[in-house]
């Protein structure tokens, strides 16, 4: 957890679930916090999102950023392809960039059962990463003290 590797964020081209396609210039311009998982992982990804979304709101910045919800689906056989995209949320405003080859688990390093949350400036730099699973305040309040940096 912490600062890692001096990393950007790749130049990627991925759906969502409802088909609609996004690319690395989607997330630039605007501080991009991406929250990403394995299926194990998944159960903690709305929980985190929507905690750090709801802190923001108290410095009134949640809307100087953008979410970057991403599913890992690397393990995820051909023709279960369909099968899987249809358990993904319904609403249009939950969108989630579906990896079925894995690159960004691989490029970032996400560990395991584990909600990976990383931040970027608006310029694609990578400034900070943390892996968690149940809220934790003071993980929190360490990930909140590198964004407000950014203001």
């Amino acid at each position: 957890m912490g600062i890692s590797q001096n990393q950007s964020l790749i130049e990627f081209e991925l759906k969502d679930q409802f088909d609609q396609e996004y690319t690395r210039q989607d997330f630039l311009g605007q501080t991009c916090i991406l929250v990403g998982s394995d299926r194990e992982g998944s159960q903690y990804n709305a929980r985190w999102s929507i905690t750090i979304h709801d802190s923001l709101k108290v410095y009134g910045l949640q809307d100087s950023v953008k979410f970057l919800a991403l599913a890992n689906l690397d393990g995820v056989p051909r023709f279960l392809r369909g099968f899987v995209k249809g358990k993904f949320p319904k609403k249009k405003n939950q969108s989630i960039l579906l990896d079925w080859k894995g690159t960004f688990a691989e490029t970032y390093l996400f560990v395991p059962d584990k909600s990976n949350i990383i931040l970027f400036d608006k310029e694609g730099n990578q400034l900070y990463r943390m892996e968690v699973q149940e809220l934790d305040f003071s993980k929190l309040k360490v990930f909140l003290a590198n964004f407000k940096r950014l203001f």
